[in-house]
C-alpha cells in the first residue's frame, strides 16, 4: 500500500507519522533525502489497528525490535501459496491447470536444491532460476508501479510516489513536495488493490 522498500517499512518507528502522513528520513531513505509518504486511506486504515502504548516500533514480533527474519516468514508464505497454487491448477485443469501445477512443482525443486547447495555459486545460480519463475519482496514494489500505470496514475506522479527521483532539468528546478498527487496515486493504488482482491464481477480491468 505504501510501494516502499522493505527496510524501509520494516525499521519504522511510530514517530514518523504524523496523522497520515509518514515521513521517512534521509538518514533511512535510499536517496538521502527525506520522503513523504501520504497515506491512503487502506494504509492508514492497516495502521489504526495496531497497538502503540509503549511501542517504538510499527512492525515487530517481540515488542523491543523493529521486525526482521523476512527469509523465514517468506518461505512459509510460500509453502501457502504453492498448496494453494497446485490446488487451483488441479480444479482448473486443461493446459491452464496443468502449466499452473508444473510451474508450483518447478519452484518446490528448486527451492530443495537451494536448501541442500553447499556451493555458494551454485545457490546464486540456483537462486536466479527461482527469480526468474517465482516472486521476490521487491516484486511487490514493482507491482505497485505496475498497478499505478494501470489505474491512469502519470508517470511522474507514480516515480514520485515510489521516491524516484526525477532527473534531468525538472529535478533540479521543481521543488515542490507532490504530496497531494501522490496521495492521488496512492490512492489510485489501493482502489487497484482492493478491486483485484474482492474480485468483484463485471469490473472493467
Amino acid at each position: 500500500m505504501t510501494a516502499t522498500r522493505r527496510d524501509e517499512a520494516a525499521n519504522m518507528p511510530w514517530s514518523e507519522l504524523d496523522g497520515d502522513l509518514w515521513t521517512i528520513p534521509a538518514a533511512r531513505y535510499k536517496t538521502k533525502l527525506d520522503f513523504e509518504v501520504p497515506l491512503s486511506d487502506v494504509a492508514w486504515g492497516v495502521f489504526a489497528t495496531f497497538p502503540r502504548p509503549g511501542k517504538r516500533w510499527v512492525f515487530t514480533t517481540d515488542g523491543g525490535n523493529p521486525m526482521s527474519g523476512f527469509s523465514k516468514w517468506k518461505r512459509e508464505f510460500d509453502k501457502r501459496m504453492l498448496a494453494e497454487l497446485k490446488k487451483v491448477g488441479e480444479e482448473r485443469g486443461g493446459n491452464a491447470g496443468e502449466t499452473i501445477v508444473a510451474t508450483a512443482a518447478r519452484v518446490e525443486e528448486l527451492m530443495r536444491k537451494i536448501g541442500a547447495a553447499k556451493n555458494d555459486g551454485v545457490k546464486k545460480k540456483l537462486s536466479r532460476e527461482l527469480n526468474a519463475v517465482w516472486w521476490t519482496i521487491h516484486d511487490l514494489r514493482r507491482t505497485a508501479r505496475t498497478l499505478m500505470t494501470q489505474a491512469g496514475v502519470g508517470t511522474d506522479h507514480a516515480e514520485r510516489a515510489l521516491g524516484h527521483v526525477i532527473g534531468g532539468v525538472r529535478g533540479v528546478y521543481d521543488r515542490h513536495a507532490y504530496r497531494d498527487e501522490k496521495q492521488q496515486a496512492f490512492e489510485a493504488l489501493a482502489a487497484r488493490v482492493r478491486a483485484i482482491v474482492e474480485a468483484r464481477p463485471n469490473i472493467d480491468w
